[in-house]
């Protein structure tokens, strides 16, 4: 297993061909679905699971029916794909179908906590599994058949979760009962904790201790930290991040729910993997469900670390033809003038932009696995330079957060 594993978060079908392609086969560790999603597309899901071959796991989403119906509604309706998972974990969560409010730690008892967590894994170990062919519709049954696959089993299995402010709320008590449970029904399959709270616990030294004890039950840790933008925290906090990383990961797995570049810098400091969005849902608030609509094409400029819109990278590169990135998408060694920039972009479809962005991931993750800290370091400093000397600013192209990646990181060795 490699030191820090990439496990891309599948959000709708058409990222299957991204994630399928030959070029990412060895670019990343395996995939992570919302339980809404996998419920909702279980067909397409579990094709492509076992077709895919890599590990796999669930996010229960559960932590969706703690707050205001709102906002996993479409008009006055519980969107059907929550309303599905609703049925699958059945009470008290079941119960927002009928009553449209959100779950309380109160509605839960021992023989709720034990039957939830019962549904979850059963959900979890069985959606690589394929609907019986009664189920299936002709189509989808002959192209089940037309295929070669194993059933695939998670690579472990995360217990529901609830997001918490402290650990005196009821809501953390409730985690540490639903943990419990789920111990006691791993049938010696690895079963992971979430953490779901604000990102002001990494100053709460108090609090780590206590964390760390309380978790220690199960066999590795999911980290959400809500709204902890990597590209906009201060050095301080990143600072304080990875010293909460470091002793948490003393003796446990540890993944950072979705993350980016500093997140695989992370891994320096003990962290185990991420679970990211293709380019996009590389942070995310709690509570918070995306509205949907449509995305503007982007590309990932690999000197600054982040995504910039299209026509943006453009007109960077058309002035700086020479820097274009030099993956087996972009080949920008073939790259001459801004001409060939033009035409470049021309052809640049989003599906093309995902694959180019993977493989700038898996480029970065090969690199930091191989170099020291001062090495690290002295790449960020040399990013910096070439987007300051190169005016990136002025094509809205952002790197200053790099310069707080590296105050983060200057004290350690």
């Amino acid at each position: 297993m490699p030191a820090f594993r990439i496990y891309y978060r599948i959000g709708m079908a058409g990222e299957k061909g991204v994630l399928s392609h030959a070029l990412l086969e060895k670019a990343f560790h395996g995939i992570c679905f919302s339980a809404n999603v996998a419920c909702f597309g279980r067909t397409w899901v579990s094709q492509f699971i076992n077709r895919l071959g890599k590990s796999f796991f669930v996010d229960p989403m559960s932590h969706a029916f703690q707050f205001p119906i709102q906002e996993i509604s479409k008009g006055d309706t519980l969107k059907k794909s929550f309303s599905r998972l609703a049925e699958i974990y059945g009470q008290p969560i079941s119960s927002v179908i009928s009553s449209k409010d959100e779950i309380r730690p109160s509605d839960f008892n021992d023989s709720s906590i034990a039957s939830m967590v019962e549904n979850a894994f059963d959900f979890q170990k069985n959606i690589a599994r394929p609907k019986s062919s009664s189920q299936m519709s002709l189509m989808e049954f002959g192209e089940w058949l037309d295929e070669e696959t194993t059933e695939q089993e998670p690579e472990f299995l995360v217990v529901p979760y609830f997001w918490f402010d402290s650990l005196r709320s009821d809501w953390y008590d409730l985690n540490l009962r639903i943990m419990e449970q789920g111990k006691e029904q791993s049938q010696n399959i690895p079963v992971y904790g979430v953490i779901c709270t604000n990102k002001e616990i990494v100053f709460k030294e108090e609090w780590m201790s206590k964390i760390i004890s309380d978790f220690d039950i199960v066999d590795g840790i999911l980290l959400w930290l809500s709204d902890f933008d990597e590209y906009r925290m201060s050095g301080r906090i990143l600072k304080y991040y990875l010293n909460f990383v470091q002793k948490l990961s003393r003796n446990k797995d540890i993944l950072m729910m979705y993350g980016s570049y500093f997140s695989m810098l992370a891994s320096k400091f003990g962290l185990s993997g991420m679970s990211p969005g293709i380019g996009i849902s590389e942070s995310k608030t709690v509570g918070k469900q995306p509205t949907g609509g449509t995305f503007s094409n982007k590309y990932y400029i690999p000197e600054a670390k982040t995504m910039v819109i299209d026509a943006d990278a453009r007109s960077f590169y058309a002035e700086n033809p020479e820097a274009l990135c030099t993956c087996a998408i972009c080949e920008g060694d073939k790259v001459r003038n801004s001409g060939d920039v033009h035409n470049f972009f021309d052809e640049l479809t989003p599906f093309r932009a995902k694959i180019h962005c993977c493989l700038c991931r898996a480029s970065e993750l090969e690199e930091i696995e191989r170099e020291d800290l001062s090495e690290i370091k002295s790449d960020l400093s040399s990013n910096i330079g070439f987007c300051t000397d190169r005016t990136a600013s002025l094509y809205n192209i952002s790197f200053k957060h790099q310069a707080r990646w590296l105050s983060a990181i200057q004290e350690f060795d």
